[in-house]
This record gives structure tokens, C-alpha cells and sequence, in this order.
């Protein structure tokens, strides 16, 4: 009963008084140990606890007692943050991608000797998506490999771990979060199509890129309505005006080239610029010729040069030209290139095998078509006359896609969709044709036509048909060219005008017909720039001078001039002449070019340059082309050549391309320092 009178209370000492925020006491009297515990605090405190209690009377009694609190360390989980969307390229090889994971902490203060590491899991649909699992360092880069040619997405699981245990419901462990992370491998951009397929060394076609992979959600990880920061470049130079229509189409315009050219798709979005190349290259040309095959009657084209170089060998230089396996029955006879396409005329009934075409038909390098179902008989001539191809031979009909033939006779109009006469029937054949601004002008074997006497030879203004004065006689029309006012037509003609006139004449308005020379054999082509009339047939001499089957008039201004050889000319037959950048190409059957500077074996085809090509003049020297063959196929003979580009070389245009983008490949950008003296 004494004791219960007395009033007792609890004191405290405890050895480690850092551990507590609130440091250990009792309640009374209950006896209940209470103290609060610094953040993550542990360790050992030796406690010692007095009851004191006093009575009425004034007296204290106490008791004291000592025990050891010992605060056990329970391990917190790391903490860190990791990137919620990374993105790649397929095919990069080993990546690491620095600091995947961030702020990064083993635990509290006392926790920070512990090591923390990382696991990761991945979930995805497509099978075989590493070569590499993903690991990620101890500093929080992500180490991985994609399979080769592996794209799509993957989700990262992360988890993170120490080694400070779990005893005590401690963890080591910690997620990251539900969502995970997500990798994105963007796809390249793969070009599977370039149409037309063989192109203008001129530039400024327009061309369909096929391919995959060029604009979609998919393909950028992202929704537009508009897919830019896409380029296409050919030969390292930009297509320009690039437009992408889907993820595997797009557009632009060619630059300016020569020879066969990468091209190269390309992704420049920063960070994951990306690209992708055709497998095969282009070929930018300056020439397109036609022929047959050596020892068979198989019809046979082809484009150059493969390069912008010439290849020197121990005998000296040479040009390049592929031929191309076009499965054609018989002999090519006439080739035009207009908008990028190629046509191709000739005796040939079949093409791509069973493929009817009937003498003519239109290639972009890729596919086959005919021009509705073809003529009846052999096409000579082909020309572009305001937009439209005119189809010169010794046909009668032509025929419609369908609804059955036009009787043309031997002059047809194709406007792409349907054939047609140019006003009037034409009972004759047509061998030759050319264009001046809105004048044709044809020539050939016929008489009678629009019920006008025509002699060989005709013109159209755009309206009506008129006689080039008494015409031709004695022979046939082979070629036709026009300089300035007037035209030169070749052949194996015996009289022009009524006059004694063989093989070349001169026509214009103002005088009529007039001879510039004799040569003493046919000619079979002429082309004409600057000054400068070259032919080309079976002859030994031009104007009195020597000239092994080429030779070039040089005009004065009243269209008289001065013959010249062409080198030393060639050894055999000339069939057919081009001019493209100031450069001569001659097609034939010949064996040996022959110059000044070397006597060099040639394959049908050579080419030749003017010293100075932006003016056409001055002497150069041969080229014979070597020949790109595909197993088993030759030239046995070339019957027809024509160029995109201009015939000669133009100061202001060759700056704009030698000032701009890779010169390599443009040998001509040599010629500038001396064209700007």
C-alpha cells in the first residue's frame, strides 16, 4: 500500500544518441519502450533505465536496469530511371547506347558501398530480334545487337539489383516501370526500281523511284501527312524536287551525269540518318544505238558510255559502251530518245520472246511496249515532231491498239495513244527524217503526195506538205540535217533540183538547191552543229580531200566551206553519226579507226571530239568503244545512233555543274579554263 502511494518515473541514458531522432523512452506506467529512429539509422545503443519513485514522506527509492538496443540494417532497393523510347537503324551493328539508365542509386547514405547491377527481359513478335542480347553496364549503358535485317519494336523489362540482401524483409531489387522501355529499329530505305531505267546524260528526266521503306508511321515512327527529310542522289549528286508519295514510291528530276552511277536513297533525320542503295547502277547516257548481232539476224542495242572516263590501254585510248541483251528478232534500224524513252525501230517482228511489236517499239529501260500493235512492214526513220513520234519506212498500215489499222502508208504519227497520217497518206517509202522548230522534213522514195509531185523529198510547216523545189532523183534519200536556214540531204542520189548533184545537196528558200562538194560514194548519215556538216557512208574522198567514210564540212556563212577528215576516218562502212557535247559518235561496220595519233581495232562504234567542242572545231582523235558484253553477244554491224544531249557543250551549263557537287566523272570541267579565257 506504500508503494502505491509513491509517484515513479523513467530516465533514460543510451551510448549512441545519433541513432534517434527521438531517443529511447518508457511510459508509465505501462512500461512501454518508445524512440524514433533517425532515416535508414542503424546500428548499437547500450541503454541504461532508472525507476525512481518517491513516497509521502519524502523518501526516493530507484532501481536501474541496462540493456542493448541493437537497429538491424534491412536493404532498400536501387533506384534509377531509364529511357522510355530509344531508336536505331537495322543493320548497325553492336550499339551502346550511354546512359540507357539514369540517376542511378544503390540506396540510402549507408547503403552506398553496395554495387548495383542490371537485368533485362524483352518481349517482341518478331523472331530472332538479337544477334546480341541487350545487357547494360554498370554505368547505365545499353549494350545490343539487332539481327541482320532485323526492324520493327521490342519492350525492355529492366530490372535492377544490389548486393545488399534481402535478410530482415529487406529487398535488392527494383523494376522499372510497368510500361517498360520501348527500342525501335527503323528500317533503310531500299531502292528496288529506278523508271525510265537508262537516262539522258543531259539531266532533267523525271524518274519513279520504286523501293521500301521511304515515308510511313512505320518506316519514321511517326504520323505525317507528309514524309520529308528524304533524298535521293545519283552518283553523289541530288535528284532534285524529291517528292514522297508513300513508303514506296517517290519522284525527282536527274541531274546531270555520265556513265553508270550509284543511286542511293537516304533517311536524314537527325540521329538516325539512314540509307539504302539499287542494286544495279544507272546508266546516263549520251548516245543510244541500234544494230545486229555478229553472225545472226538478232537485233541489237545499246547506250554510253559506261563511264565518264576513257580506258587507256597499251594500244591507247578507248571509249566504253554497254550493249544491252534486248531479246529482238531482227535488226534495229532506227533509235530516238525523247522523255525518257527509248524507241527502237527496225524489220523486227518479236520482242521479250513472244512479244509482237511489228517494227517498232518503246523501252525505258526496264519493260518492253509496243507502240499499239506496229506497222506492217520495216520502219527506217525515227523522229519527235511537236510532241509526237513520226515513224518513217516502207510500211503501208499501222495498227491501233484496237479498232483495227490506219493506211498510213510509208509516214505514220504516234501521239501515244493511237496512230495517224500527217494530212495525207504517203504512197513511198520514207528513209529520212528531221526537225526544225515546227518544220519536218522527210525524205525517201516517193513521188506522189497530197496530190503534189514531191521527188524524195518533203517539208511540213505545221499545215501543209510543200516540195523542196524539183526534189530528188536518181536514187535514194538516206539522211537529212538542218543548219540554220538550210538543209543538207545524203544519199545515192544522182540529181537534186534538176541539177547534176549527187550523193549531197544543199536546199534552202532563197537559193534552192546547190552542191557544197563531191564525195564519191552513198551517204548514209549527216548531223550538223556550230559550223560544222559531217557525213558519214562508203567513201574515200569529200570535197577533193581524203576522208575514210567521214568527213565534216566547215560552213563559211554563205553555207559553202572546207572539207576536213574526221582523224583519218575509219575502215569500213559508216551507217550512222550522233553528236552529243561537242563529241562525234559514228556507228557502222568498220574494224579500224585511223588518226594521227594511232591506228587503234574497233568494235563498230568509236567517238571522236573536237578540240574545242563548245565551238565544234579543230581536230581531235578517235576513240574506239570497248564494249561492256553481256556472255555471248557482239555487234555485227550499226545502223542507227542518236543523242539526249545537246550537240555541243555549253559554257554556262558545264559552270553550273562543275561549280556544284562531285566533279568526278565530269572530265569536261577541264575545259572551262580555256573556254573562260
Amino acid at each position: 500500500s506504500q508503494r502505491e502511494e509513491q509517484d515513479f518515473t523513467f530516465s533514460v541514458l543510451n551510448s549512441n544518441p545519433f541513432l534517434f531522432v527521438e531517443p529511447p523512452s518508457f511510459s508509465y506506467p505501462d512500461g512501454s519502450l518508445y524512440f524514433k529512429l533517425q532515416p535508414y539509422a542503424n546500428g548499437i545503443s547500450n541503454v541504461v533505465v532508472w525507476l525512481a519513485g518517491s513516497a509521502d514522506d519524502g523518501s526516493v527509492a530507484q532501481d536501474a536496469h541496462s540493456f542493448t538496443l541493437t537497429i538491424l540494417p534491412v536493404n532498400n532497393p536501387p533506384a534509377f530511371e531509364a529511357v522510355s523510347n530509344l531508336a536505331t537503324i537495322e543493320n548497325n551493328g553492336p550499339t551502346v547506347a550511354p546512359t540507357f539508365i539514369f540517376n542511378i542509386e544503390a540506396g540510402p547514405p549507408d547503403e552506398s558501398w553496395q554495387t548495383v547491377y542490371f537485368e533485362v527481359e524483352y518481349f517482341t513478335d518478331t523472331p530472332n530480334f538479337f544477334s546480341s542480347p541487350p545487357i547494360i553496364d554498370s554505368a547505365g549503358s545499353l549494350h545490343f545487337e539487332v539481327g541482320e535485317g532485323i526492324h520493327g519494336e521490342v519492350t525492355l523489362k529492366i530490372i535492377g539489383l544490389d548486393d545488399g540482401g534481402d535478410e530482415f524483409g529487406g529487398s535488392k531489387a527494383r523494376h522499372g516501370s510497368n510500361a517498360g522501355s520501348r527500342l525501335k529499329v527503323l528500317p533503310l530505305p531500299r531502292v528496288l526500281e529506278v523508271v525510265p531505267g537508262i537516262l539522258s546524260a543531259k539531266g532533267g528526266d523525271l524518274v519513279t523511284v520504286t523501293g521500301l521503306y521511304f515515308g510511313s508511321p512505320y518506316s519514321r515512327d511517326y504520323v505525317a501527312d507528309e514524309y520529308h527529310n528524304f533524298t535521293i542522289l545519283m552518283g553523289g549528286r541530288n535528284c532534285t524536287g524529291v517528292k514522297v508519295y508513300s513508303d514506296t514510291l517517290a519522284t525527282c528530276t536527274t541531274p546531270r551525269l555520265v556513265g553508270q552511277q550509284a543511286v542511293e536513297a537516304r533517311v536524314t533525320e537527325t540521329g538516325v540518318e539512314r540509307s539504302g542503295t539499287l542494286e544495279r547502277k544507272l546508266s546516263f547516257n549520251e548516245v543510244y544505238f541500234g544494230g545486229v548481232q555478229w553472225g545472226t539476224i538478232f537485233g541489237v542495242a545499246g547506250y554510253g558510255p559506261a563511264s565518264a572516263e576513257r580506258v587507256t590501254t597499251d594500244s591507247g585510248n578507248y571509249s566504253t559502251a554497254f550493249l544491252d541483251p534486248l531479246p529482238i528478232d531482227n535488226t534495229v534500224l532506227a533509235v530516238l530518245s525523247s522523255k525518257g524513252i527509248i524507241y527502237l525501230g527496225g524489220n523486227f517482228k518479236k520482242a521479250a520472246g513472244t512479244y509482237r511489236v511489228n517494227g517498232i517499239l518503246q523501252w525505258d529501260g526496264v519493260q518492253i511496249s509496243a507502240l499499239g500493235n506496229g506497222v506492217d512492214s520495216v520502219v527506217n526513220t525515227l523522229v519527235e515532231y511537236q510532241g509526237n513520234v513520226v515513224v518513217g519506212g516502207s510500211f503501208v498500215k499501222a495498227f491501233q491498239t484496237s479498232g483495227g489499222a490506219v493506211r498510213t502508208g510509208g509516214l505514220a504519227l504516234w501521239d501515244g495513244q493511237r496512230w495517224d497520217v500527217i494530212q495525207s497518206r504517203l504512197e513511198g517509202v520514207v528513209s529520212a527524217s528531221a526537225v526544225q522548230g515546227d518544220t519536218l522534213y522527210i525524205g525517201g522514195r516517193f513521188n506522189q503526195f497530197c496530190s503534189q509531185k514531191f521527188n524524195g523529198i518533203a517539208r511540213f510547216d505545221g499545215s501543209l506538205w510543200h516540195p523542196l523545189g524539183e526534189g530528188i532523183e536518181g536514187g535514194n534519200v538516206n539522211a537529212i540535217a538542218v543548219l540554220g536556214t538550210s538543209i543538207y540531204v545524203g544519199g545515192s542520189f544522182t540529181s537534186a533540183g534538176g541539177l547534176p548533184i549527187e550523193r549531197l545537196a544543199q536546199w534552202n528558200l532563197e537559193d534552192g538547191w546547190r552542191t557544197v562538194g563531191v564525195v564519191d560514194g552513198p551517204i548514209s548519215s549527216i548531223v550538223a552543229a556550230g559550223r560544222q556538216i559531217i557525213v558519214g557512208g562508203s567513201f574515200n574522198s569529200a570535197g577533193g580531200a581524203f576522208a575514210g567514210n567521214v568527213a565534216r564540212l566547215e560552213t563559211d556563212l554563205i553555207g559553202a566551206g572546207t572539207w576536213h577528215s574526221v582523224g583519218q576516218g575509219v575502215e569500213g562502212i559508216v551507217n550512222a553519226l550522233a553528236l552529243a557535247n561537242g563529241c562525234l559518235w559514228v556507228g557502222g561496220q568498220f574494224t579500224f579507226t585511223d588518226d594521227e595519233v594511232a591506228r587503234l581495232p574497233a568494235n563498230n562504234l568509236a567517238k571522236w571530239c573536237f578540240e574545242d567542242r563548245f565551238e565544234a572545231s579543230g581536230q581531235g582523235e578517235f576513240a574506239p568503244s570497248l564494249f561492256n558484253y553481256p556472255e555471248g553477244l557482239r555487234v555485227g554491224s550499226i545502223y542507227a545512233l542518236t543523242s539526249p544531249v545537246d550537240p555541243l557543250l555549253d559554257v554556262q551549263d558545264l559552270q553550273e555543274v562543275c561549280s556544284s557537287g562531285d566533279q568526278s566523272g565530269f572530265q569536261e570541267c577541264s575545259l572551262l579554263a580555256g573556254a573562260e579565257r
